[in-house]
This record gives structure tokens, sequence and C-alpha cells, in this order.
């Protein structure tokens, strides 16, 4: 079947999407990182990323991270094994790693893409410089580079820093920096390199992006140590119970040898402590209430935290003086030291009368045996506990050298403490505590039925039979002797500060083996505490953040300035002509550009024929010398370094569109047979 076209009417014809449209000559343009959408984006982006980076950093720092994220396998093994949530977590891993040094690194060639074009355009203003005899250097200017020159005289730097100076300004444009510049030489692409070389052709602004684009190379690799994962603990409401009471008379009733010796393992021998124990205070246990359900799933290492009562016996110690007591007719020495003496004491300390003894049966023995009085026989609940330390000496006053007296006023106390207690691997052992408010009470019955108790503990050792102490006096001479490098005896602080905290600790010992042991008679007390459990979270380095932001900060400074110079420059940039045509079209029927060729090919051949004379004389064979042609010496010579070498003899400008090109002296080639120089240089200004 033959196609049958069917025209359109002409109300639809034009706008048919696939209509063919007349072609229009395309208009002069700014260059696409000059143009206002493309500045006013790149803009944005360096807010977006200053605003992104401060805004995860507050956000760290007030929820204790950004986000929860997944534990990340630590052997490389694991992702190629197959498992998919294995490779998704490593795939998790380069979002906040890879991925933002990705982002900066295309962020970074934007910005070199703006440089880039800033530098091409360099040539056309320099170009497009007023025009005229313009005055060389201002009185700053001529005195800078005075300044400069005095400088060179004295410079101890190397020859080829001493003469680097910038080049003096003149009227209009050298051809090396402008049909002769060139920022991609291989030397001038180093970094810092490039900006030496921008900043001695006065290019400050071309200079300033190269430092610029020069930092964002270092930090486009040190975004990556932006975000870092950390181990912190997060929290939940947890219900806790306390099923048993607090049973004061426990430690009393109870052997104290059991906690006697945890003290010796723990205190002494730095051995891990019992649950629900400190060295200082005993903590009231409780449990997960049965039916709660907040431990579902929970697996690893996970802590509870709860208010819980804390109970303690604290120590105010006070060291007496021997000699007040001796002279004041307290000290009484009955029989001979080292065989049947009897060393009676009574002292008034604190007004409250203490009477006690002590026995010196062993010659040249260390004695160390503790007291207690518990009833002051004026007043209930105050008692007093303390210990003697000396060696028998029978020839001391009181049958003791080296001796200490310490009188103790113990307090008990019952305190408000918020402590964290291991519930995985280890069950009520105390991580932390806090004690948050105390309230001290009298010395009770069941106290005091225990201060009585505690002395009697003696300690027996068949390698020891020197040493006359009972058992927590012996704790405390090994607490000191294991603190302090000196005799124990002979430093009667150490030796009370040992005390105090070998006292303290066998309490907490001793009730929290024996008085959390009976049910609550009004039920379990209930309870809310909290579940700690380690979770990974991410955090921001504030570190390499804040380096990160200060040279964003700084390239958002710089493509301010370069919108600037886009803008007041716009008819300059649209008249850049690129590729090899826009540059023939500039150089098209200019006849100061040939003479400057023609210049440029002479002074080559003059400088070649030069050098192939002089080295067929070295070789003898002057006489056989054949010039040879021009074609010849310029095969495979670079003319366009060359043209460096008459830099200083010519000068250019632009004509409308066109180049035009002028010896110093004056426009040569470009003017008519009856135009003189000075007409032509009148005609530029």
């Amino acid at each position: 079947m033959p196609f049958i076209h069917i025209p359109l009417p002409k109300c639809l014809s034009s706008r048919w999407p696939f209509a063919k449209k007349p072609y229009k000559v395309p208009l002069q343009r700014l260059p696409f990182t000059f143009r206002r959408v493309p500045l006013a984006l790149h803009m944005g982006i360096q807010v977006a990323i200053l605003a992104t980076i401060g805004g995860l950093w507050a956000l760290s720092e007030r929820r204790n991270g950004i986000a929860t994220v997944p534990t990340t396998p630590s052997e490389i093994s694991l992702f190629w094994a197959g498992d998919v949530s294995v490779s998704l977590l490593w795939t998790y891993s380069l979002l906040w790693t890879a991925l933002p040094a990705f982002l900066m690194a295309r962020y970074m060639e934007y910005f070199g893409a703006m440089q880039d074009a800033l530098k091409i355009s360099q040539p056309m203003m320099e170009l497009c410089k007023p025009s005229g005899l313009e005055k060389i250097c201002t009185r700053a200017r001529c005195h800078q580079e005075h300044r400069w020159k005095r400088w060179n005289r004295f410079n101890p730097l190397p020859v080829f820093l001493k003469y680097w100076h910038f080049p003096k300004r003149r009227a209009r444009a050298s051809p090396k920096q402008t049909i002769l510049l060139d920022y991609s030489k291989i030397y001038y692409s180093i970094p810092l390199v490039n900006t030496c070389f921008a900043l001695r052709n006065r290019h400050f602004l071309v200079a300033t992006c190269m430092f610029v684009k020069f930092l964002l190379s270092i930090v486009s690799g040190l975004v990556a140590a932006i975000f870092s994962v950390a181990i912190v603990s997060a929290s939940s409401p947890l219900p806790l119970t306390m099923p048993n009471m607090f049973y004061d008379w426990g430690p009393a009733e109870s052997s104290l040898r059991p906690a006697l010796d945890i003290v010796s393992a723990s205190v002494i021998n730095n051995a891990p402590l019992i649950q629900w124990m400190t060295p200082t205070h005993a903590f009231h246990p409780f449990s997960v209430a049965p039916s709660s359900a907040a431990l579902d799933g929970v697996g690893g290492e996970w802590n509870i935290t709860a208010e819980t009562t804390a109970y303690s016996i604290a120590l105010d110690c006070d060291i007496l003086d021997a000699r007040v007591i001796s002279d004041a007719g307290g000290i009484t020495v009955d029989g001979t030291p080292g065989k049947d003496a009897q060393v009676t004491f009574d002292f008034m300390h604190r007004d409250c009368p203490v009477y006690t003894w002590i026995n010196l049966m062993t010659p040249a023995a260390l004695n160390m045996i503790s007291w207690s009085q518990t009833d002051c026989s004026w007043a209930s609940g105050v008692a007093r506990v303390g210990f003697f330390a000396g060696t028998t000496d029978p020839k001391s006053q009181i049958g003791l050298s080296n001796f200490t007296l310490v009188s103790c006023v113990p307090r008990f106390n019952q305190s408000t403490a918020s402590i964290t207690v291991g519930a995985a691997e280890t069950p009520g052992h105390v991580l932390e505590s806090s004690i948050l408010s105390t309230n001290t009470s009298k010395v009770t019955s069941a106290l005091s039925s225990y201060l009585e108790r505690v002395h009697m503990y003696t300690a027996v050792d068949p390698k020891s039979t020197d040493l006359q102490m009972d058992n927590i006096c012996r704790l405390s001479y090994e607490y000191s002797k294991a603190h302090n490098n000196t005799n124990p005896l002979s430093d009667s602080a150490g030796l009370m500060q040992s005390f105090e905290t070998i006292f303290m600790a066998t309490y907490a010992a001793a009730a929290t083996l024996a008085s959390f042991n009976n049910a609550s008679t009004d039920g379990p007390q209930l309870l809310v505490g909290s579940l700690a459990q380690p979770e990974n979270r991410l955090f921001v380095v504030w570190r390499p953040a804040a380096v990160v932001m200060a040279v964003i900060f700084v390239a958002l400074l710089v493509t301010i300035l370069v919108a600037g110079y886009a803008y007041v420059n716009a008819d300059i940039l649209r008249s850049q002509n690129h590729l090899i045509l826009g540059h023939a079209l500039m150089v098209d029927r200019c006849p100061g550009v040939t003479q400057y060729i023609d210049d440029l090919k002479a002074d080559a051949v003059q400088h070649l024929r030069a050098e192939e004379k002089r080295r067929h004389l070295k070789e003898g064979d002057g006489m056989n010398y054949k010039p040879a042609t021009e074609e010849e010496l310029l095969k495979g010579r670079s003319m366009v370094e060359h043209a460096e070498h008459l830099d200083e003899e010519w000068e250019c400008s632009l004509d409308g569109d066109k180049i035009r090109l002028g010896k110093v002296s004056g426009f040569l080639g470009y003017y008519g047979a009856d135009e003189s120089p000075t007409e032509s240089l009148s005609s530029v200004a």
C-alpha cells in the first residue's frame, strides 16, 4: 500500500516537535562556569557542604552520634564468603568513607574547571588592557621595586630565587602574557609552582584559585576521616525488683572469716570483688522483673543502671600521743615486756572513756592489736574502735618502740546510690557507682555486736612467729606494706589509712554476704532502671571536619570573587574565541602578525646559521661550507618556545576583534604606506 502524505495545517506544523526550525547563528556567550546559573549552583553546593557538615556535627554532639550503624566484619575474607548480609555491612561502611571522598573529588574537578576557564581568559584580559602610553609605575610601585632590588643585593637564597621578581608593567601586554601564555606546561602544572607562575604574571585571582585547588586536593582524602564509628552505650527503661530486705544483724550473727578472706583477695591482692559490693559499700541487690520483656532479643554485653541503697561504715580516726597519755597516768605496764607483761591503756578520746590492754609475751615481736569500745557509759549509740602498733622493747617506758595508738569514731551510713552492674557474663558485678545522698546514724545494737566481734579473729602464720596481730590488723599491716616502701610501723599516718580502708571493706563484704538473704515481708520492691547495651554510633570527628569546612569556606569566598570578576568583565569574556579556528579568526588579515612571524623566523634562522657555521669551522670543513635553506634550518625547531626570545621587543593589544602586534619603539607593519608610527599610536590611544 503506497504511503499517503497528509500535510498538517500551518497552525500546527510550526508546533510539531519534530518540525525543522530555521537555523540561527549563535551569539557569543560567557564560558559555562562564569554564567549566572552555574555560579549560583556552585556557591549553593559550597553552602550545602558547609551546612551539611555543620549540621551533622551539631547533631553528633547533641544526640551522642548521628545514627546507629551495623557492625562491620573485622576480616576481609568474610566479604568474599558469599554472605549477602556481610556484603551489605561492608557496603554500609562505604557510605561514610568512600562516598564523601568521591563527592569531594567531583567537586574539586568542578572547581578546577572554573580555574581552567579563568586561566584561558587571561590572554584576552591582557589584550584588552587600556592602550596608550601609560606611566610604567606609580610612586609606590617604584618604591616597592627599589626595596626589591635592595633585598636582592643581600639575598642569601640561591640564584634562581634571588633574581625572581615581578616583571615591569607595560602600557600594552607582552606576547609572553598573551599569545605565548601557557599554564598547561608540565612544570607549570605542579601544585604551588603554578601559583608562583601566576603571581609573577600578576594574575592574582588565578593564583588564588590554584592555591585553593591545591588545598582541595589535600582535603579530598581527609573527607573520608570526617565520620567515624564508635561504640557507645544505648539506654532504655527496664523494670526491676528488690525481693530481699536489709537485715542489719546479718554481719553480727554470721562468721566474718569469709568477709576477711574476700578483703585479703580483692583489696590486697587485686582479685575481682564479689557481686553487689565495692571496697567501701554494700549495695542492695535487685533483679529484672519477671514480667519484663525488655531483654527479649538482647545479645552481647549489656549493663543495668538503677538507684539502690548502699550501706557502709566510715571511720573518723585520730593518732593519739602516747607520751601525753603516759604522763597523765593512762598507761600502766605490769610485768616484764617480752615475757609476761600487760600494758593497760585508760584514756579519754573525744569525751569517751576508753579502757583496753595489750599483752607483750614475745620478745622483739611486731605487735598490732585492734580494740573496740562499744559503750561510752554515758551515751548509747556511741562507740570507739582503734589499734595499737609497735615493737616489743623492754627498755621503753611503755614496753613498745615505734608505738602508734589510733582511736576512731565509727559511723554507720545508709546512702542512696546510682550503680551500674554487669548483667551478661558477670551479673551483679558493680562497674560504676556514685553516692547521691547519705544519711548517718548512731551505732545500733547490731552494729555494736559486730564491732565487738570483728577484732576477735586471729591470724596464725607458722612462718611469721614474730608477729602478734589479729586478722584485721594483719590485713592492715600487709596493705600498708604493699603501698608504702618504708616500714609500716614507722609510718603512723599510713598505718591509720590502711586500717580505715580494711575496716570499711570488711564490713562491706560482711554485709553483702549476710544482710540480704531474707525475703521482704512487704513483698518485692519495684523500681525502674535503665538497660544499657553497647551499639555502634556514627560520629563526626571535629578536627577533620573543621579543616574541610575552613577550606570550603575559602573556596566560597574565591567563588564570590570569580562571580564579581565575571560580572565586571562579561563583555571581554564573551568575545573570547576557542579552538584553532577561533584563534585564526583573531589573526586573520593582521599585517602585524605576519611581520612578527617573519621576524621570528628571521631571528631563528640567524641564530641557526651562526651555530651551523661555528660547527663547520670547528670540524675543519669551513672551505666546503654550503649554507642550508631556511626550511631545512627550521625543520624540527620549536618556534613557539623561541618566540619568548623576542618578548621584550614586541607588544600586543586588541583592536576590535583583531590581535594587533607591534614593536615597542612603534607599531610597525600595521599602518598604511601614508601613515606614520606616531599617528598609529595616537589612533590606538
